[in-house]
């Protein structure tokens, strides 16, 4: 207790400062210099929305935008604070809660073909993956599905038609796809996955996809925001 008391009450004692032969200044106790509160920015969760707000603002020559990833887009000010700091005046962030596909997880076939049905872009370019996937899956069923061949690379899965008729079908190792990864104002970036099904005798048969690009996509998605909004901004000046 007596020491915590001497503690505080050094702590009210004013500082005090010695110069060293080195010109060197020292102080007996460390100071931090009190910086205001940063603004808290807009938020809004679409393109449309970023664009509305960046059009309210008179002073945009003194703004940029800044594209740090697939997900989110800021508006900041060029200028650095008198504490070099930068404010965020206005964001747009793709909601935390937005559906996604469980990708390198076992799913069984119901919830797979749901997943692919309502949570990839369904647009003009060659969707021949897509559907190849979603009539596989559909055709599995418990004792119903038998991997004839697996070297690692493909899959030769027996499915059954009708009452006893059997088909054989090779499953490709990578596909092509292009789920909902980013802001729905774009284009979905599409990119190669692995496809894997896995079925044992009296079990439900299970699929899953695995993310086969490395990543790469998010530069691709990154860059169809950017050809977004510089379209929709043609006087802003774009980090990405």
């Amino acid at each position: 207790m007596i020491k915590e008391a001497l503690q505080y009450l050094v702590g009210l004692s004013e500082p005090m400062f010695r110069e060293e032969g080195d010109g060197r200044v020292y102080s007996s106790r460390s100071m931090a210099e009190m910086q205001p509160p940063m603004p808290v920015p807009y938020e809004v969760h679409t393109l449309a929305g970023f664009c509305a707000l960046y059009k309210l603002r008179d002073d945009s020559e003194k703004l940029f935008v800044n594209i740090p990833d697939h997900l989110s887009v800021l508006l900041v000010e060029k200028e650095l604070d008198p504490w070099r700091r930068r404010a965020v005046v206005a964001l747009a962030r793709v909601p935390q809660d937005a559906p996604r596909f469980r990708f390198g997880q076992w799913l069984e076939p119901e919830e797979f073909i749901i997943g692919m049905q309502t949570m990839f872009e369904d647009g003009d370019y060659d969707f021949a993956d897509h559907r190849k996937i979603v009539k596989l899956v559909s055709n599995l069923a418990a004792e119903m599905v038998t991997i004839s061949s697996d070297d690692g690379y493909s899959q030769s899965v027996a499915t059954k038609q009708g009452i006893v008729t059997k088909a054989e079908e090779k499953v490709h190792p990578r596909v092509r796809l292009s789920p909902w990864r980013t802001f729905r104002e774009v284009g979905q970036p599409s990119s190669e996955f692995i496809l894997r099904l896995r079925g044992r005798q009296g079990q439900q048969p299970s699929c899953a996809l695995w993310e086969a690009d490395g990543g790469s996509w998010r530069n691709d998605a990154i860059k169809n925001i950017k050809e977004f909004l510089a379209k929709e901004l043609p006087d802003a000046d774009i980090v990405a």
